[in-house]
């Protein structure tokens, strides 16, 4: 049986990749950076000093309210009550040593039981996982395994190459290809807005000549315009009270269903951002299908010569 603790669900939430490397995968890294050899030695040494209590170093103090969503002390909490059933209040207390301060907080039995709702939501997906992908954030400066992400992996494989066979990588050229004709796509992109601000004027003005002589078709050499008037209806927009009013007034006249639409991209961003209760979003996944689309991002990147 596997056991979650508080660190191993965090690394799932930060990276879901690294999460396989070191839990599934176990590929351990003996190497330890400078800064994160000074930091745990110094944590350490902190937490004997406050025996064992939870001591965490930060540059900042964080806020109370982040601190009342905190998940970790919240989750000893439930371990201390199911161990000693006769303990009812507790409060959770964080120790600052670099600002000599403490953050406390207590959670309701409402609070704990959405707290064991969500870790449980959690661990099921982590346990239904199947493809566990990279997520990139400034944490990745300090990863122990960018040299097998698939995100610096090639980074790593062409970085010490001397300059004459850096540039005969066959990525390296076709990065380099991609960024040429994005730099072209870019340039014609700014010549096509200029044209189309130019069209919208010499429409204006064919609309203004053609209403002063009575037409509706103005003729050219080549060509001819044709001018077509046509309604534009203009809805409300979401969040307004105008808006509110009419979907009212459509549901006092029992007219609201017939003109509701089946909104497609805010059914996508809810199972994109896990917004609803899994058991519900499982039921909408059998319905819909889910494919894996690889789209191509050109940035920046820098390399050392």
């Amino acid at each position: 049986m596997t056991i979650y603790s508080h660190s191993r669900l965090e690394a799932f939430k930060s990276c879901p990749l690294k999460y396989k490397f070191n839990y599934i995968d176990k590929i351990k890294r003996e190497e330890e950076g400078i800064e994160a050899f000074l930091g745990s030695r110094f944590h350490e040494v902190m937490e004997k000093i406050y025996k064992g209590l939870p001591f965490r170093k930060y540059s900042s103090l964080p806020e109370q309210s982040k601190m009342d969503e905190d998940r970790q002390l919240a989750l000893y909490q439930i371990g201390i009550q199911n161990m000693w059933k006769d303990v009812y209040n507790v409060e959770l207390v964080w120790h600052y040593v670099a600002f000599d301060k403490e953050i406390r907080s207590k959670r309701t039995e409402e609070e704990l039981d959405e707290l064991k709702k969500d870790t449980i939501d959690l661990i099921k997906k982590i346990e239904a996982t199947r493809e566990f992908l990279p997520n990139e954030s400034t944490l990745c400066g300090w990863c122990y395994y960018k040299d097998i992400c698939p995100l610096y992996k090639h980074e790593y494989m062409v970085g010490n190459l001397p300059a004459n066979k850096y540039l005969k990588d066959n990525g390296i050229k076709l990065v380099n290809e991609f960024a040429k004709l994005d730099d072209k796509k870019k340039g014609y992109k700014v010549k096509i807005e200029e044209i189309d601000e130019e069209l919208e004027k010499i429409k204006e003005a064919v609309i203004q000549y053609a209403g002063n002589i009575g037409v509706e078709v103005v003729i050219g050499s080549d060509h001819k315009l044709k001018i077509s008037p046509s309604e534009k209806i203009n809805v409300p927009g979401k969040g307004t009270k105008e808006r509110e009013s009419l979907i009212e007034l459509l549901s006092q006249l029992n007219r609201l269903e017939e003109v509701s639409a089946f909104d497609v991209a805010e059914l996508k961003k809810v199972i994109k951002e896990e917004k609803w209760d899994s058991a519900i979003l499982d039921e909408i996944k059998k319905l819909v299908e889910i494919e894996t689309v690889k789209s191509v991002r050109l940035s920046k990147s820098k390399r050392e010569d």
